[in-house]
């Protein structure tokens, strides 16, 4: 009974949870949280575990927050083609 609970919550609570986030907000802002995991779990390993942090720790910490950092940023605009003249992309 515990198992089939267990697959049930893991299974529909966090996939439910998603799609409604996904419903609420962009995608782009849903799939950063992924890049968020591996923080997430490092910090509840050194709280939870006493699970040092070491120096290849902190460079995968460094590279998921550059990671979700530069998702979360605006792209540039790219130039607009039409009738074969190129025109520079007004500011978002």
């Amino acid at each position: 009974m515990t198992v089939a609970w267990f697959i049930m919550f893991s299974t529909f609570g966090a996939y439910g949870f998603y799609w409604l986030c996904l419903r609420r907000s962009s995608a782009v802002h849903v799939g950063t949280v992924l890049y968020l995991t591996p923080v997430v779990a490092l910090a509840a390993a050194w709280a939870f575990f006493g699970e040092p942090i070491t120096a290849s720790k902190l460079t995968g910490l460094a590279i998921c927050l550059t990671g979700a950092a530069i998702s979360l940023s605006q792209p540039l605009a790219a130039p607009i083609i039409a009738d074969n003249v190129i025109r520079p992309a007004k500011d978002l």
